[in-house]
């Protein structure tokens, strides 16, 4: 390489001249080059300038954490594969090889609890797996020197280290090429329990009430930039098909990345005690507590609290998270006046008493607060005390009235109602004019037969978000009045038989849809048997360009697909069912730049092949058919982007040309596919068909591609998965 990186004197080359002689030395040459380890998209161009695209059939192979500089590398011809965690066997046969040197050897009972606990956290990765295994075959070996045998193996679980140090390693690059802001945030992240799922929205709002972020929109690119990394990741099973979409999933941070934070706190200085990390009573000295997270009976904690019998030591706490099984005697909440977040989401011991307490203990400076999941019953008229109060969670209890001292809170931001027996709003609610965010009702089970709003809510100027209305108790004059809302971003709503066939919910609605601009996300819910073809005749200047998201469920059809869909830009989720599909609605949706997820369903039977071609689609990523013959072609070239295919097929009868799928194959990106039809259809010779055509594609495929069949996973050797280390990106390009 000297020929290469030394000039003539003998010196280091600049930048420029190194470019020029490697494209120089490479020009005539077939040449392989693996870049390993890849941040930055600025780091690729200077890199791709000096490699010569001769038409010699070279191959660049690049690996990155980082899945939008994945794309950005191979953004004009190139391909790009997620390796994907190890399989559930997989997982096994590596830490039994990795501990005792072979995988025919049969784990001694006393260690099958440790296996299940390490292969929980490890998450399928091999270098958290490995990892483990050399620290559990270190305390082994231990054990075998201090008895003398392996059959005199002590029968506990070994207690688990706190961070081993190859962990800390690798993961700090992925935390030291963060902006600060983004540091701050993460920090926060540590308070989380193990296993801690939860919903994006409501992090964002304890990062915004915790003075950690600015706005909304700041914390959510913050927040994508941290799923980008994969520092945070879907809440879902790995060995499961994953039908979550972004829109509503929850997410979880590693557990080894939650003891890396936790380090990372006490090297900035923050004093914090949580299930991941409790510091002892020693090593807090004088140091104030800011930030308390418990989940499970801790003893450390406890001894902690016994020692500062004195809680005003306590009332430099922030922030306060308890859940689980936790004691509420170690907890007087009468004595934390000055939290800002109070986090209770899931304490199995919450009780009304407890949520009055709350209410009557002037806690002036507090912003959040959940109850969600707990056992709650009643909202006392007191609430109207926390006068700060900007966001109240009280989804999934039983709380059944919203009492009207409620809307005396003139600084509420959000409330969320979901999944409750509530079924009026007071009419005072008109003046609680700072609510943005409203969620109400349970969107599409009914349950509660929805709640009713007052027709006033349309004096709620500044709401963004409403979701979800049960039309069927609401006046047509409230649908007429919510097109008055002319901030609204989201909106989701029922929409029934009855509903649909009235001219004048058509009408108001139609003119509401015409008024709201600046809408970002619709989403309707309709009854079985219920028509939204009103919603097709919109003209092109009463639409919001805006649209993101265009939802329509249950039984809501469209006789085609809305012609407004042409020209929205930034459209990048659609869901949606028609009766036909014609060439040129194809066309609309093939030529949406931003659409990144497309649930189609087809409520006919295709008499031709739908054939995707090469154009369009530049961006998408989920593709779901619903379709009883789902008789589709992929030319060679067709969504590049594609990762996740899904077809909800029927009994149906075979094609002419004898195939009813054909060119998965082409799909150059797709990492997994997964099929669902109901089980009296299993003998269905369409629906064989249909399977054995898609295993036999995937097959010859060159990714390893998973396969799901009605959830569960084909384990035939032609479809295990490359096992590697999660969310690296491995790019190739041909020059």
């Amino acid at each position: 390489t000297s020929e290469i990186t030394m000039s003539e004197d003998g010196e280091d080359q600049d930048e420029q001249e190194l470019v020029r002689n490697i494209d120089q030395y490479l020009q005539d040459r077939r040449y392989l080059i693996v870049i390993d380890d890849l941040w930055k998209e600025s780091d690729w161009d200077i890199i791709s300038s000096a490699l010569p695209r001769n038409n010699r059939g070279s191959r660049i192979i690049v690996t990155t954490r980082i899945r939008s500089v994945a794309w950005y590398t191979c953004c004009s011809n190139g391909l790009m594969h997620e390796v994907k965690p190890l399989n559930e066997l997989d997982s096994q046969m590596l830490l039994l090889q990795s501990v005792f040197g072979s995988k025919n050897y049969l784990w001694p009972d006393n260690l099958k609890q440790s296996r299940d606990e390490i292969l929980r956290r490890c998450q399928g990765i091999p270098f958290f797996i490995s990892g483990m295994a050399d620290w559990l075959r270190e305390q082994e070996v231990q054990k075998f020197y201090s008895n003398g045998s392996l059959d005199c193996l002590v029968e506990e679980v070994p207690q688990f280290p706190r961070l081993l140090k190859q962990f800390e390693q690798t993961l700090y690059p992925t935390y030291d090429d963060l902006p600060y802001w983004s540091k701050v945030l993460l920090l926060y992240m540590s308070m989380f329990p193990e296993g801690y799922m939860f919903n994006k929205d409501s992090l964002i709002r304890k990062w915004i009430a915790k003075g950690l972020s600015g706005s909304y929109e700041e914390a959510e690119a913050c927040f994508s930039m941290l799923i980008d990394r994969n520092v945070v990741t879907r809440a879902i099973n790995i060995w499961e098909p994953t039908t979550q979409v972004e829109e509503n999933c929850r997410w979880q941070v590693n557990y080894f990345m939650l003891q890396f934070l936790a380090y990372r706190l006490d090297d900035k200085g923050f004093a914090c005690a949580s299930g991941m990390r409790c510091a002892s009573p020693e090593a807090m000295g004088n140091k104030k507590l800011r930030w308390l997270s418990v989940n499970q009976p801790d003893r450390e904690l406890e001894m902690l609290l016994s020692r500062r019998s004195n809680l005003s030591h306590f009332h430099n706490a922030r922030s306060l998270s308890i859940s689980g099984a936790v004691d509420d005697l170690l907890f007087p909440l009468d004595k934390f006046i000055y939290l800002v977040v109070l986090d209770l989401e899931g304490w199995q011991c919450f009780k009304d008493e407890d949520m009055l307490l709350i209410c009557s203990s002037r806690m002036l400076l507090l912003r959040y607060l959940s109850v969600k999941n707990t056992r709650v019953r009643k909202l006392p008229a007191k609430i109207k005390e926390l006068r700060s109060l900007e966001t109240l969670d009280m989804s999934h209890t039983e709380v059944s009235e919203l009492p009207s001292e409620a809307c005396e809170l003139s600084r509420l931001e959000m409330l969320d109602l979901r999944s409750t027996p509530v079924r009026q709003l007071p009419e005072q609610i008109r003046k609680m004019r700072s609510m943005r965010h409203l969620l109400i009702g349970d969107y599409g089970d009914g349950r509660n037969g929805g709640t009713t709003i007052p027709d006033g809510i349309g004096c709620l100027l500044d709401l963004r978000t409403l979701a979800t209305v049960h039309l069927s108790v609401c006046s047509a004059r409230l649908v007429e009045a919510l097109g008055g809302m002319e901030k609204l971003t989201e909106l989701a709503i029922t929409w029934s038989f009855h509903q649909c066939s009235n001219r004048r919910y058509q009408e108001a609605l139609h003119c509401s849809f015409q008024k709201w601009r600046g809408l970002k996300s619709l989403s309707i819910h309709g009854g079985q048997g219920s028509c939204v073809e009103f919603l097709d005749s919109l003209p092109d200047q009463g639409r919001s360009n805006d649209l993101e998201k265009f939802k329509v469920t249950g039984g809501g059809r469209f006789v085609r697909l809305p012609q407004w869909f042409q020209g929205l830009d930034c459209l990048a989720f659609v869901e949606i069912t028609v009766l036909r599909l014609v060439t040129e609605d194809l066309s609309i949706l093939t030529n949406l730049p931003s659409l990144e997820h497309l649930s189609l369903g087809l409520d006919f039977l295709p008499e031709e092949a739908i054939v995707i071609g090469r154009a369009g689609f530049r961006k998408l990523e989920r593709l779901c058919i619903g379709c009883r013959f789902p008789w589709l072609t992929f030319s060679q070239g067709a969504m590049q982007r594609l990762r996740y295919l899904e077809m909800k097929i029927g009994g149906h009868p075979v094609s002419r040309s004898g195939s009813v799928l054909a060119g998965i194959n082409n799909l150059c990106s797709v990492s997994e596919v997964s099929i669902h039809y109901n089980v009296r259809y299993s003998n269905n010779r369409g629906v064989i068909l249909t399977i054995e055509t898609v295993r036999k594609e995937v097959a010859e495929h060159l990714n390893p591609i998973s396969v799901f069949v009605n959830g569960i996973q084909d384990q035939d050797e032609n479809f295990e998965a490359v096992a590697g280390i999660s969310g690296d990106g491995g790019v190739e390009g041909l020059h």
